[in-house]
């Protein structure tokens, strides 16, 4: 009797937790279909990867050939516009990527064979709306850990009664490789800004053409022997942008391209603090001085600051001042028109009853809104900003060809006469191709007119256009993207950026070669100038506002007999060249560098910090051939140059250093 009521209450359990099992296992069959699975099918025969399942693509020499066009979903009213990088290297896919077997089509197997064509779509939840990239007879190798195959879920079931274990065959697994590449799981949402690596190309003229972003290409300055060429002449002028735009990039979690990498406008984006002797005679004061090179041991860092003076406020001249402002439809975003308004108003709060101010809008066509209104009816100023509303297309040469016209009518002997263009720099009405648009704003150059150029906005920002606009319109060139930053540009350095007090500003710096073996220009790669430029006044180069820094670095290598000169040498000269606004004839200022002496071990703040900050752009030009130890050095040096600090502008170029590596390390090129 007991036995048999032992054995009653065993079979009771067994129910018990085999109706728990089936419970969870109904659980488990009803979750998310990426819940605990590697890789599981689609409806349509794709594979979809989770987890560390991985596939790989061999593009091969086809690939550049291969592309898909975007496409509209009319049910969901949504559009897809993918694009990709194809090399004859394996391209990896890793979770989340759907990938099925063109030849098979919609075959319920979705099989990946070697050596057949396979298309590749971004996610399970556009693959039937979006087209699907598709690779022609291509090598795929299909990686998915053991323990998972296909949709089947491991239910507790399962795991307490593994009968086809025990009893059956397990099911056929996915063989491993011999020996598997690493992957690296790359989170960086590069969309839609176009990524370009590695030693090839970036990017083709085609995508150029068709990127979302366009930048200027940039051709990093070669390392040049001071026996052969012993001057190096540039072009001087301050924009900023390039700070503002790559910190949006990193503050968006992404890596920005490097050609959106200009180092010159990183550096020169800060105010520096050691007090400045001015040369008698010229609104310039030049220092120089010789320290370690943060990227060669061996090599030397030649740095020049060249500051220009400062004017107390009543003392400025009055302003005739253009707002020459885009409301075309691709500037309704939140951080394109609205902010703009918002910039707008704080500009007007610093004007005067002397100043002159108009507003020429364009879209689809060009208008005046105001003109000649004196700067002290803010109201009447601010109620005209405030009301622009956007949408059309974009007539950018036709509204600046009505803003240079404006601002002749209103022109101001002797004062400040200014087009501030503000414009995501998306011209497609008119002249758009920017060789055309710099032989359009050339012309301009001549009216006694400057231009400021404020960019704004993100996904279809026109960089290079804008670039072009301030470097050939005698302007400068700011990117605006948050409040914070407009107040700096057009309130706390509303003089740098508004007041000319040097035209055509250019600089040359002329080596030893007796202790100079070779040099190499950090940044400026779209300011350099011939050398037989220097001197010819025909030849235009940049303009430097009132109380602005200008920052020159110079890598350095030394001959034996400059190694060997202990006590120190002096292993340049310094040239600048210069136009008094308005006037037509140069004049030259020089000095002698400093000694090598004792460098390094009474380096200024200055000095580290602009170095640090050389260091930074080379970084984010260069991710791929950043060390984990990188960061750490980069952030003592920044710490080291902090300075007086007053603007606490340093302390938060080591908060974005610290984010920077944060990114990177999301990236594909941490290991």
């Amino acid at each position: 009797m007991r036995k048999r009521f032992v054995l009653v209450r065993l079979a009771w359990m067994l129910a018990l937790v085999t109706g728990l099992a089936f419970a969870l296992s109904a659980c488990s069959a009803s979750d998310d279909a990426g819940s605990g699975a590697t890789a599981y099918e689609t409806e349509d025969g794709g594979i979809v990867l989770e987890d560390d399942a991985t596939v790989s693509v061999d593009m091969g020499e086809e690939a550049g050939s291969a592309s898909y066009a975007p496409s509209y979903d009319s049910s969901s009213g949504a559009s897809y516009d993918y694009s990709y990088s194809g090399s004859g290297d394996a391209d990896y896919y890793g979770p989340g990527t759907v990938v099925r077997d063109a030849a098979a089509g919609d075959a319920a197997d979705g099989d990946l064979y070697e050596n057949a064509p396979v298309q590749v779509a971004p996610s399970p939840g556009v693959v039937n709306e979006a087209p699907m990239l598709t690779v022609p007879d291509q090598e795929v190798e299909y990686e998915v850990p053991p323990t998972a195959t296909g949709p089947e879920r491991k239910t507790l079931w399962d795991i307490l009664f593994p009968w086809g274990q025990l009893f059956g065959d397990p099911g056929e697994q996915p063989p491993a490789p011999d020996e598997a590449e690493p992957y690296y799981e790359d989170e960086t949402v590069y969309e839609p800004y176009p990524h370009w690596g590695g030693d090839e190309p970036r990017y083709t003229d085609e995508e150029r053409r068709e990127a979302a972003e366009r930048y200027n290409e940039i051709v990093e300055a070669s390392r040049i022997y001071a026996d052969e060429d012993p001057q190096a002449t540039l072009a001087l002028k301050v924009s900023t942008a390039a700070y503002t735009n790559t910190r949006r990039y990193l503050e968006d979690g992404q890596l920005p391209p490097a050609d959106a990498v200009r180092t010159e406008e990183l550096i020169n984006y800060f105010s520096y603090d050691e007090r400045a002797e001015f040369i008698d005679g010229s609104p310039f004061s030049i220092r120089t001085e010789i320290g370690p090179s943060p990227f060669d041991e061996s090599k030397l860092m030649a740095y020049v600051r060249l500051r220009t003076m400062t004017v107390a406020e009543e003392d400025l001249p009055p302003s005739n001042l253009v707002f020459l402002i885009d409301v075309s439809g691709s500037m309704d975003e939140y951080n394109k028109l609205p902010l703009l308004q918002d910039a707008f108003a704080m500009l007007v709060d610093t004007l005067g009853e002397d100043d002159k101010v108009s507003i020429v809008v364009y879209a689809s066509d060009t208008g005046v809104v105001l003109e000649g209104v004196s700067g002290g009816a803010k109201n009447r100023l601010k109620s005209a900003i405030y009301e622009l509303t956007a949408g059309g297309s974009t007539a950018g040469e036709g509204g600046i060809q009505l803003a240079y016209q404006v601002a002749r009518e209103n022109y101001i002997d002797g004062g400040n006469n200014r087009v501030i263009l503000a414009t995501d720099g998306d011209f497609n009405v008119g002249i758009s191709d920017v060789g055309q648009l710099e032989d359009f704003i050339s012309e301009k150059r001549g009216t006694g007119v400057y231009l400021s150029v404020l960019g704004f906005g993100m996904g279809n920002l026109r960089d290079d256009v804008m670039e072009t606009l301030a470097a050939s319109g005698n302007g400068n060139h700011a990117y605006i993207d948050s409040l914070d930053t407009a107040h700096k540009v057009l309130v706390n350095e509303m003089s740098g950026t508004l007041f000319t007090v040097a035209d055509d500003v250019k600089a040359q710096a002329v080596f030893d070669p007796e202790y100079v073996k070779s040099y190499r220009m950090i940044g400026y790669e779209h300011s350099e100038l011939a050398d037989e430029d220097f001197e010819n006044d025909a030849v235009d180069a940049g303009e430097v506002g009132l109380g602005t820094d200008v920052n020159m670095l110079f890598e350095i290598d030394l001959t034996q007999a400059g190694r060997e000169r202990a006590e120190g040498v002096s292993l340049f000269d310094v040239r600048i060249r210069y136009k008094d606004p308005g006037e037509g004839e140069s004049k030259e200022i020089s000095v002698r560098a400093a000694r090598t002496g004792d460098y390094g071990a009474r380096n200024t703040s200055d000095f580290t910090f602009a170095v640090a900050v050389a260091k930074y752009g080379d970084m984010l030009r260069h991710p791929e051939l950043v060390g984990r130890g990188d960061f750490d050095t980069l952030l003592q040096m920044a710490k080291a140059g902090a300075g007086e600090d007053v603007s606490g502008e340093r302390k938060a170029f080591t908060e974005l250093v610290a984010q920077f590596e944060d990114v990177w390390k999301s990236s594909r090129y941490y290991y």
